[in-house]
């Protein structure tokens, strides 16, 4: 895993060697194990790496034999020693083991419609120096950041917001819109960041940069879609599915250095750690984080897996520490992300990163098999379609309309993004007050935007589909963060493009069912492939996820509580020259304990931009108020 960097000066070329090296030392945590830049015309290429294939010759940024192109390349490709043998048919001659150089000789051959070739997870941009060029491409689900900002001066690009932060200075205005979607849901999805100007390619795309600073709009490559097949037994389905997850998390161990797994003893986890362990002749290394509330804790399920796999494994067990990590959260995130796992993550990720250099994780399957309990709620609440379907079967529908009880069971948009919101409306509207007017940005919500797109999916795949083009971002962007602050990698063998074309396949009712109790459930079919290992109350346990004592840790600790007080309500406050301090005031006492973390998210962040309000917000630019 790695850090790149680049970037195009319209004027001052000397200036170059000073400016990458600006962008290539804000991510230098990404790659501690060397660096490189290459300085050409008026382009800068940078490259900072960290090394799990071919230690000795993958360095960076890597040129062809004629000079022409140059690559900076941050990912894994797996599937490249057979993009290798293709290549080497094709005429190629290689000087390295490295995915790195497949990568720049498949895009020399391929052109563009190489990234169609790659599975794995990358962020990469090649100067051609012939066409005055450089192309940027992200991994199909955006497991690899890649953030670019168009100037008036320059153009760059880079891993992470931080670093065009710094290169931009005081030039660049936050977008209020994208806070206040930030308000609604805690995260800002692509290609929107929080500063107007600033972009993140989208998973799944690539866009050209000019050497004269402009930038093409970026172009989809690959979209997830479901397609569901009625044809595939039950069976089928249970047989494709563990030969899909055996052959992805094979093909994500290929590795020359020690490496390990993350283990909560979540299904998803357990899932990877059990076929981890079924490949591999070695004990796995396990890593879990466990806490000292007991009500959160629940390392008893990791203990029990890793004793099954006979795991070399380390438990850390977390006490209150929120309010000392929120700092280097919020740098590294370089804009407000506030979920609050993200504080576990870091101390899993450090603890992990004093043992091994690489890790597999189970991220991505709640998405894919429907696993959150926002899904439950959500097809409870929906489940009359199902009735809407049969009567337009029997040709009745507009008798079954005429009931304003089952109108209000079709899927709605506005009822969906509640189980998202963490301000609502009227919240979010006290907050801004007088000082700005209320933000809409509900037009512009790309969660709004993937709801509807798939209009024509079931009630289930409808909000799985929205997830995986948004929510998705976060939990990946999370993890890639945690992890790059201490220079560990981390590997995702269930978002995977086989894994999740698989996922789009298999229709609703495999994945979604009703228990004994008439509730629903999600991942089914994963939860079924476990048994052949774990016992069913282990495996049909009510669902935790991964959730930390936040109230404990913000309200019960007087000197915690006292700093949340000092932060949000004082003169001093950075939030006070946005937010209506009145309301504020007003609105604390009854606030949710994640409501108060991502106040103290923004409220870190927005102290950290070292500007005034009047830079921040141009209020002339706010569009007119209206609930999102």
């Amino acid at each position: 895993m790695c850090g790149i960097a680049g970037i195009v000066l319209r004027e001052n070329a000397e200036q170059l060697p000073v400016k990458i090296r600006l962008l290539t030392d804000s991510i230098a945590h990404r790659g501690p194990d060397g660096e490189g830049i290459h300085v050409r015309d008026n382009v800068a290429i940078g490259h900072r790496r960290l090394s799990i294939i071919d230690l000795e010759g993958g360095a960076q940024p890597m040129l062809d034999a004629s000079g022409r192109y140059c690559l900076t390349f941050n990912g894994e490709i797996y599937n490249y020693k057979t993009l290798r043998q293709q290549l080497e048919g094709k005429g190629f001659v290689f000087k390295t083991a490295s995915d790195t150089e497949v990568v720049l000789k498949a895009y020399m051959y391929w052109g563009r419609e190489c990234v169609k070739r790659f599975r794995g997870m990358f962020a990469f941009g090649i100067a051609d120096f012939e066409r005055r060029q450089i192309f940027l491409a992200r991994d199909p689900l955006g497991i690899k950041p890649l953030v670019y900002l168009k100037q008036p001066s320059f153009t760059a690009f880079a891993s992470e917001i931080r670093g065009l932060r710094l290169l931009a200075g005081n030039a660049l205005d936050i977008d209020p819109q994208a806070v206040d979607e930030y308000l609604l849901c805690d995260f800002i999805a692509a290609p929107r960041t929080v500063y107007r100007g600033m972009r993140k390619l989208e998973p799944g795309h690539y866009c050209e940069i000019s050497f004269d600073g402009s930038v093409s709009d970026s172009t989809a490559y690959w979209q997830f879609e479901f397609r569901p097949d009625y044809t595939v037994s039950r069976e089928e389905w249970l047989e494709a599915l563990e030969t899909t997850l055996q052959e992805s998390v094979r093909a994500h161990l290929v590795s020359d250095v020690p490496f390990g797994a993350f283990l909560s003893g979540g299904i998803d986890s357990t899932a990877v750690v059990s076929y981890m362990a079924n490949e591999l002749s070695d004990p796995v290394r396990t890593f879990s984080i466990g806490f000292d509330d007991s009500s959160y804790d629940e390392s008893q399920y990791s203990n029990y897996v890793a004793d099954r796999w006979q795991t070399e494994h380390q438990l850390f067990v977390m006490k209150s520490d929120a309010m000392s990590v929120l700092p280097q959260l919020v740098e590294r995130y370089g804009e407000p992300i506030a979920g609050p796992s993200a504080i576990p993550t870091y101390y899993m990720c450090q603890a992990a990163a004093s043992k091994v250099k690489m890790v597999l994780s189970g991220d991505g399957a709640d998405e894919a098999f429907g696993g959150y309990w926002r899904y439950f709620q959500w097809l409870e609440w929906i489940h009359l379609q199902d009735h809407r379907q049969l009567a337009r079967q029997h040709g009745v529908e507009g008798e079954f309309l005429k009931n304003s009880a089952n109108e209000q069971r079709l899927p709605s948009f506005d009822k969906w993004i509640c189980h998202h919101t963490t301000f609502g409306a009227p919240e979010r509207a006290q907050l801004w007050g007088s000082k700005w007017p209320a933000v809409d940005c509900s037009h512009n919500l790309r969660m709004r935007e993937f709801f509807n797109l798939a209009e024509a999916y079931t009630a289930g795949h409808r909000v799985q589909f929205a997830d995986v083009n948004t929510y998705l971002q976060k939990i990946l962007t999370k993890m890639d963060m945690m992890s790059m602050i201490h220079g560990l990698e981390v590997r995702t063998p269930i978002v995977d493009i086989r894994v999740y074309e698989l996922a789009a396949r298999i229709p609703e009712e495999y994945n979604f069912h009703r228990d004994r109790d008439g509730r629903f459930t999600g991942k089914t079919l994963l939860k079924e492939l476990l048994l052949k290992y774990f016992p069913q109350d282990f495996v049909y346990r009510k669902k935790q996820g991964f959730k930390v004592p936040l109230e404990s840790w913000l309200f019960k600790d007087v000197a915690n509580k006292n700093v949340v007080e000092e932060r949000l309500l004082s003169n001093a406050s950075a939030l006070s020259g946005h937010f209506d301090q009145q309301a504020l005031r007003a609105m604390l006492p009854t606030l949710r304990d994640k409501q108060v973390w991502s106040l103290l998210f923004l409220e870190e962040w927005v102290r950290g931009q070292g500007v005034t309000p009047a830079v921040q917000f141009d209020q002339s630019r706010l569009s007119a108020p209206r609930d999102a």
